[in-house]
């Protein structure tokens, strides 16, 4: 019979979770061993601090669109997954994370990391429950994975570390056993049609057309590059929807807001309506002045909409269904747009230079050729600087992981990224040791190379700065071998010890 660990890693797998980001402890010894034993169906990622778990899952979960799972002991193991679930709870990530107790009898009596991580968690997410026995598990593991997928946020077990390894508990009478699918159902998101008739005519009244596109809008490019072209209007992408189409694209003026360019700026002045695809930019201030533009906004939350500007017709449902049936209602707009008069000029990008000094794209592309930056194969993540997020080139192949709503992920997000995107192989990034506040360093140009997995190794190859060793996987026992791992030196590894 199953125990109360076991449980919530079968429900995990049949959830179709195949990666968790954790470190181990005493408070997680009963997770721990369901995970070992388990290990060719759901595989453990071992970190060196519980905040680059956190981050690791939430940056798995912004990339892919899944579950991301993070574990972490009991006290400050769970405490400091904090930092990192507060970044999902603001970028609407999926997230479940889960922490040990103390014994279920010492709850309560100032035993060692005594630590209610229930009442901790309570701000942060939309599901949060501390397990009771193994029959509650097979309520609630399955409850907190739909909790968090449908409230777009996290989700917080807590169980006792001698809970963990109980078996199946009497059950009440109307806890049935089974009662619960263990699968995800989400539906067709519409628009209401009546919102959807006043949007088309505010869009179609108007002369001058804005476009503020943001994540919520990179699974409907076409469908946002046909509304473009129908309403002849330039797009302005906030930095999180900086894929969204491509730079080069002629109805893309660049980003909005401190990292964005002057021509985005001068079409949030200009134009007459604001369409916000998927986007709750934060920065009000670069929004068209309220009363001076009126507002058409799609967001699948109901609760964003109207958040940073008036808006007059609300459509609250999946950006790219809501496009399309939009596309549908709209007339083709002829003359002089305010797409074509603005790519008519150069877009200039502005360079906060710390005197607020301007610099054209040229100047910038210049200098990034001159600092030998390299282009990413498939995304950018950088821990600190303006300068790459602002004037990098997005091409059309590229998926972009930027700056969030709460913290920069780092090289914690990197290494969640290529959890995802190289299907959990060995390719590893050396750096400085000890990455306790990822936001501080520098992971080197190597950052840029990581997202690829082939071009990983043949730069490496390329120039012969490649090492090869194995080291123990450390899931629970010292003697599980490991795969050659891939490490890059970069630049700065010139300031660790010994180098």
């Amino acid at each position: 019979m199953p125990n109360t660990a076991e449980i919530l890693v079968d429900t995990l797998i049949a959830w179709d979770v195949r990666v968790i980001f954790g470190l181990p402890g005493d408070g997680i010894n009963g997770i721990m061993e369901a995970l070992r034993t388990r290990q060719d169906k759901i595989r453990f990622v071992q970190v060196r601090h519980e905040e680059s778990a956190a981050f690791m899952a939430t940056a798995y979960a912004k990339w892919t669109g899944k579950l991301g799972v993070c574990l972490a002991t009991s006290g400050p193991g769970g405490t400091h997954l904090l930092t990192g679930l507060y970044d999902a709870k603001l970028d609407q990530a999926p997230v479940l994370a889960i922490t040990g107790m103390q014994f279920h009898d010492l709850i309560e009596t100032f035993t060692q990391q005594d630590v209610d991580l229930t009442r901790v968690f309570n701000d942060v997410t939309v599901f949060n429950t501390q397990v009771t026995d193994a029959a509650h598990m097979e309520n609630v593991a399955g409850l907190a994975c739909r909790s968090a997928l449908a409230g777009r946020g996290v989700s917080h077990l807590s169980i006792a570390s001698d809970v963990q390894e109980q078996t199946s508990a009497k059950r009440s009478p109307r806890n049935l056993p089974r009662h619960t699918p263990e699968r995800w159902f989400e539906g067709d998101k519409r628009p209401d049609e009546a919102q959807l008739a006043l949007a088309a005519d505010i869009l179609n009244t108007a002369s001058k057309v804005a476009i503020l596109a943001g994540r919520g809008a990179l699974h409907a490019k076409p469908e946002l590059e046909r509304t473009a072209e129908l309403l002849a209007a330039p797009v302005a992408k906030a930095l999180l929807g900086k894929a969204v189409l491509p730079d080069d694209h002629p109805h893309v003026m660049g980003g909005i807001g401190i990292l964005g360019s002057l021509t985005s700026q001068e079409i949030m002045e200009e134009c007459e309506a604001l369409l916000i695809v998927g986007s709750t930019f934060p920065y009000i201030e670069y929004y068209p002045k309220p009363g001076k533009a009126r507002g058409v906004q799609i967001d699948r939350n109901a609760q964003r909409i109207g958040l940073r500007h008036p808006v007059e017709a609300g459509l609250v449902g999946d950006a790219a269904i809501t496009l399309q049936l939009l596309n549908e209602r709209l007339k083709p707009k002829a003359g002089q747009s305010l797409s074509r008069r603005c790519a008519a000029e150069p877009t200039a990008l502005a360079q906060d230079d710390g005197r607020g000094g301007k610099q054209g794209r040229r100047a910038a592309q210049a200098a990034t050729s001159r600092q030998g930056i390299r282009r990413p194969n498939a995304g950018q993540c950088d821990p600190g600087q303006r300068f790459r997020p602002k004037h990098r080139t997005c091409r059309p192949s590229y998926r972009y992981q930027g700056r969030t709503g709460f913290r920069r992920l780092g090289l914690a997000g990197i290494d969640g990224l290529r959890a995802a995107l190289c299907d959990c192989r060995r390719d590893r990034l050396s750096g400085p040791a000890g990455f306790r506040d990822c936001g501080r360093w520098r992971a080197g140009d190597a950052a840029w190379r990581i997202f690829d997995s082939r071009a990983l190794q043949d730069s490496a190859q390329a120039s012969g700065d490649q090492e090869q060793h194995a080291q123990p996987d450390r899931l629970g026992a010292d003697d599980v071998p490991r795969q050659p791992a891939v490490c890059l030196r970069t630049p700065a590894d010139r300031f660790r010890p010994g180098r």
